[in-house]
């Protein structure tokens, strides 16, 4: 077997779960990256490149290894997922920012002078009468 590279020190907290993860899984089946390929139908080397924190591999591949992967299955893909939308940019929330202490509020959003939902609108513009059956 290979030695293991050590991840970057700058990739993301979910990224570096999931990488973990999928290393954790390839031991424990005991595979090559040449199997791992064989199993998942993406190259040996694209492994290579995601187990050493370089990118993340498509869905699809990790699918492939959830099937061979047992009890470990659900919990594979939802790292996945979380360090899908960590390395996109999805999954970062900005810090919120502390109220002010003293200041104006902020001002009203304008009201609209759109007719109330419930009501039909007719093409003219007006209410159409409500009865039984007639929905907006």
């Amino acid at each position: 077997m290979t030695a293991r590279k050590a991840v970057p020190g700058d990739l993301e907290p979910d990224v570096l779960r999931f990488v973990e993860e999928v290393r954790r899984t390839k031991e424990a089946l005991g595979w090559s990256f040449a199997a791992l390929a064989r199993a998942t139908a993406y190259s040996s080397s694209s492994w290579e490149r995601c187990l050493n924190g370089g990118h993340l591999p498509p869905r699809s591949a990790v699918v492939a290894l959830a099937r061979h992967a047992g009890d470990g299955s659900a919990r594979l893909l939802a790292l996945w997922e979380l360090a899908e939308q960590a390395a996109s940019g999805r999954g970062r929330t900005a810090p919120a920012s502390p109220p002010a202490a003293s200041g104006p509020e902020a001002p009203a959003p304008p009201a609209t002078s759109a007719p109330p939902a419930s009501a039909p609108v007719t093409e003219a513009g007006g209410a159409a009468p409500v009865r039984p059956g007639n929905r907006p």
